[in-house]
């Protein structure tokens, strides 16, 4: 299980003035086995940047950790995984899903699939093809499998997206707003996905923005930064979020109807 972390895993307001921190700094976390947690922020304001209470950027960094020379980025902070610091060897336990779906439009989901499992897994080609096979079934790709790519639709892609890194098995699976460009139905099926793949024993990660309510109730915990990349709340959400509203009004809060 991997397990990023640096902070105590409790809920935390920021009382300090407004100048704003290099982002990610003062902004910490954890995440368990089983566990599906989202990372975000209560800008609305479609005119600023989403980057500024630095979601995006944080979650690149715990990617980054990894592979640090390909990101050109400079990572500060402590990311640990059961304990111990974040290695290059532990590449082989996290996966990352881009935002963006790139494949070969022409390929179908199957051939996608089937050339990822070729290119990334050892072992026999029937046992590569018995991975296709049931990452498939595991993502409900059934029904689209063998349409083309560019056929498909967005909700179908990101799940593509999804099972291709998910072929290798990972322990942490982070994802770059897995929702972004979805309709509400494509939405919560990705989401519904995600939370098959936590109950199996995975940890996951996503950065999310102005998810539904449905959409948040999929979610085990929460992360939620301010601009500057400051910790507004982190911890369990609770049965129908009552864990979030009832920290939030001993904090001042108006109550909620």
């Amino acid at each position: 299980s991997a397990a990023p972390a640096d902070g105590d895993g409790a809920a935390a307001g920021d009382a300090a003035d407004d100048a704003a921190p290099p982002m990610g700094l003062s902004s910490s976390g954890w995440s368990g086995r089983g566990v599906i947690q989202q990372m975000t922020s209560p800008t609305a304001d479609k005119r600023e940047p989403r980057h500024q209470a630095g979601i995006a950027p944080r979650l690149r960094r715990d990617r980054a950790e990894v592979a640090p020379e390909r990101r050109g980025e400079h990572c500060g902070g402590l990311v640990t995984i059961n304990g111990f610091p974040l290695r290059k060897a532990f590449k082989r336990i996290i996966a990352y899903v881009l935002q963006e779906d790139l494949f070969y439009p022409g390929l179908t989901v199957r051939e996608t699939l089937t050339c990822t499992a070729r290119l990334r897994l050892g072992g026999s080609e029937a046992a590569k093809r018995a991975a296709v096979v049931d990452i498939i079934a595991t993502l409900g790709l059934q029904k689209c499998a063998d349409s083309p790519i560019m056929l498909c639709s967005g909700g179908e892609k990101k799940r593509t997206s999804i099972a291709a890194e998910m072929l290798t098995a990972p322990s942490l699976l982070l994802q770059d707003e897995p929702t972004s460009g979805l309709d509400t139905n494509a939405a919560i099926v990705v989401m519904r996905a995600c939370r098959l793949i936590a109950d199996s024993g995975r940890s996951v990660l996503c950065t999310i923005h102005q998810p539904s309510s449905e959409l948040f109730e999929v979610f085990d915990t929460m992360l939620l930064l301010r601009k500057g990349g400051r910790t507004v709340y982190f911890g369990q959400l609770g049965a129908f979020s009552g864990d979030l509203i009832a920290y939030f009004e001993r904090n001042g809060a108006p109550p909620c109807a």
